[in-house]
């Protein structure tokens, strides 16, 4: 790959991502006022901080990425390694987002 094509890749990918986080924000937190309404879920109930939540999901996803890596075949059908790469790259966002908007409130 060419420096061109890393950065033509790097461009069409995040135009990717957006799209899915508005798509998948639509889905998970449409029905609140709060974009980050089902990721605070946990800190809601009193399980864990937001932040440590969406580690969780991110170490989710880390883990279903090792299993592609190792050479195994996702049982999944319906979410590629580039889907699964997409999502851990939206979380890294979301978690950026949402220590950026606590800040905020101090």
């Amino acid at each position: 790959m060419t420096r061109e094509e890393l950065i033509q890749f790097h461009e069409d990918f995040c135009k990717e991502m957006v799209e899915t986080i508005k798509q998948k924000n639509n889905d998970y937190s449409s029905a609140m006022d709060n974009a980050f309404g089902n990721l605070s879920a946990v800190e809601r109930l009193g399980i864990a901080t937001t932040e440590k939540g969406i580690l969780v999901r991110m170490t989710d996803k880390i883990s279903r990425i090792n299993t592609f890596i190792q050479g195994h075949r996702y049982q999944v059908k319906d979410e590629s390694v580039m889907d699964t790469l997409k999502d851990l790259a939206n979380y890294t966002i979301l978690l950026a987002a949402v220590i950026k908007d606590k800040q905020k409130e101090r």
